[in-house]
């Protein structure tokens, strides 16, 4: 049975109508973008797939990327498809880069239920772990584990 509709242009074709560059030298996605909101990469349909267009970029300009390896951003910005601004890296690599820029979400910017000024209230406290884990919603481990340094640690 013959498929409907029209032809499919070429991927090549399709790709870089969603591609805007900048003045830095990035290459901004604007097409579709998946992932959590303040985490957003551009995505890419090729057949029934989606592909992080980053990806896309880098193998129509540059070549494959070898099985078990991601794309490092340069620039640091999730939506650029500038090939030149990535290198294949290593999970590892990539998240010592993210350490060494800062751009690892600690404290509030993570995913927290709590404060740096609650953080502070806390180790203060003289009361048993369990009311203050009561009175701030938060289990018992969790207050041990901030009272012990091992979460919230660049709070002083």
């Amino acid at each position: 049975m013959k498929k409907r509709g029209r032809p499919r242009q070429p991927i090549n074709e399709r790709f870089w109508k969603f591609v805007q560059k900048d003045n830095s030298g990035c290459w901004i996605w604007t097409g579709r973008k998946t992932g959590p909101k303040n985490f957003l990469y551009g995505s890419f349909r090729v057949g029934n797939v989606e592909i992080r267009a980053h990806r896309v970029s880098y193998q129509l300009l540059r070549g494959s990327i070898p099985v078990g390896f991601m794309l490092l951003h340069s620039c640091h910005n999730r939506l650029c498809v500038n090939p030149y601004h990535l290198k294949i890296g290593t999970h590892l690599e990539n998240m010592n880069d993210r350490m060494q820029t800062g751009r690892t979400a600690r404290g509030e910017r993570s995913r927290s239920n709590l404060t740096s000024d609650q953080v502070r209230e806390i180790r203060a406290s003289n009361e048993s772990q369990e009311t203050i884990a009561s009175r701030f919603g938060v289990g018992q481990s969790t207050i041990s584990r901030i009272v012990l340094r091992q979460v919230w640690a660049h709070i002083d």
